[in-house]
């Protein structure tokens, strides 16, 4: 008889919980590596070119825009692990949990 309150209650609590606590939680790790790759182009001033992914929050994190033009040697990429077979040679400068900061070697 009382158990649709408690299960409304329930539900409540754990909506909560995935809205305030989990998500924000899972959205700031998932932005870590973002974030400290960004750090590391601050610290290591150079343009970068975003590939084959959109995070805005790089630019907000480094004050500068990111370019958009395909990569060509000795530029600077920010990349996800998956697209790192696109490119026959270069040289990692930062990687965490599968984002990439890599250095195209010139020609």
């Amino acid at each position: 008889r009382f158990k649709w309150p408690s299960r409304i209650v329930g539900f409540i609590f754990f909506s909560t919980a995935v809205n305030f606590i989990l998500g924000p939680l899972l959205g700031r790790i998932e932005q870590l590596p973002i974030k400290h790759a960004a750090e590391y182009v601050n610290r290591h001033p150079q343009a970068v070119i975003q590939y084959a992914m959109n995070v805005p929050s790089f630019s907000v994190y480094t004050r500068k825009f990111l370019l958009r033009t395909p990569p060509r040697s000795g530029d600077t990429v920010l990349l996800r692990v998956d697209k790192l077979s696109d490119f026959p040679r270069y040289s990692i400068l930062f990687y965490e949990n599968g984002i990439y900061l890599i250095k195209l070697p010139r020609n």
